[in-house]
């Protein structure tokens, strides 16, 4: 009998610390800019959550941010925020090794009405190790107040991710195993980490008192609206939130250097099939012209 409740006992506290992690995971959140504006009272009572997930596998991918505000004894009206006075908006900043297509958001309509590109060019070729360009986004959020809960919007962008530069991975794995590499970007799976750090959540109101904001609040600079002119800078309160993450990594494959010869081995011998396929294809439908013209047409009979 006590070999079973023993068992029985160590079961139920093995569900219990499963129970708790799995609850501190779904309840964790990490305060992003809390003291800059611990003097903001236009900040004050405003609570503000980002989830955020990265779908998708590949170089090509899916941000999706989930923000959710709730607002109990704010110094700013509900009513401002019903009118539109009042608004929010997220202001990502990313690296090289990641960028947004500017044509991509132009062409969806429902990405064009919200997410403004905000690079005068973005490199869309180059890999990592040549591009020049950084990536900020700004993406004006809708807020549909109902009771305390000011807003929930979903937001789903197309990310890219820019080929790395290649490395020998048997080299990569000797200096591993020699210990003469203790860390390094790349795993030994041959994989670089690239992170993408969180968004700015910003708010901003249309006939605030704008020095009375910068004293006691942590302003930034940014486009006035999404539609607005990109030389238009309005002074933008960084809101504090809370976050599933500090940031989200992404493990990118690295090419293999070892691999060149039978690479370039393979692409010669595709590309020089497919010439000598057309070259044929050619030859053949030359023939089949020729013949049919050589050949003498038909003769009307006169009855």
């Amino acid at each position: 009998m006590s070999g079973k409740y023993g068992s029985t006992w160590l079961g139920f506290c093995f569900l219990l610390i499963a129970s708790c992690q799995f609850g501190v995971q779904c309840v964790r959140f990490l305060d992003t800019s809390e003291i800059l504006q611990r003097n903001c009272s236009y900040v004050r009572g405003l609570h503000a959550n980002l989830i955020r997930f990265i779908t998708k596998e590949g170089f090509h991918r899916d941000l999706e941010d989930t923000v959710e505000v709730t607002v109990t004894n704010s110094p700013i009206p509900m009513s401002h925020f019903t009118s539109g006075e009042c608004f929010f908006a997220i202001l990502g900043k990313f690296r090289p090794d990641v960028f947004v297509d500017p044509y991509e958001i132009e062409q969806n309509p429902v990405l064009y009405d919200s997410i403004r590109v905000l690079n005068n060019w973005t490199d869309l070729e180059n890999p990592m190790w040549l591009a020049v360009s950084n990536t900020t986004v700004f993406v004006q959020l809708t807020a549909v107040p109902t009771g305390n809960l000011i807003a929930t919007v979903e937001v789903k962008m197309p990310i890219h991710f820019r080929y790395q530069r290649p490395v020998s991975h048997s080299r990569l794995k000797n200096r591993l195993s020699s210990n003469r590499l203790v860390s390094g970007p790349i795993n030994p799976g041959g994989y670089v980490a690239v992170n993408i750090p969180l968004p700015k959540l910003l708010l901003r109101c249309e006939n605030w008192d704008l020095m009375a904001v910068e004293e006691q609040c942590h302003t930034v600079p940014a486009v006035c609206s999404r539609h607005g002119d990109k030389d238009e800078m309005c002074s933008w309160i960084s809101v504090p939130f809370k976050s599933n993450s500090k940031g989200n990594t992404v493990f990118i494959p690295v090419g293999d250097t070892d691999s060149r010869v039978l690479v370039t081995v393979l692409t010669l011998l595709v590309v020089l099939g497919g010439k000598v396929f057309l070259l044929m294809t050619l030859v053949r439908e030359h023939r089949r012209h020729k013949i049919q013209d050589s050949q003498p047409e038909p003769r009307e009979h006169l009855d």
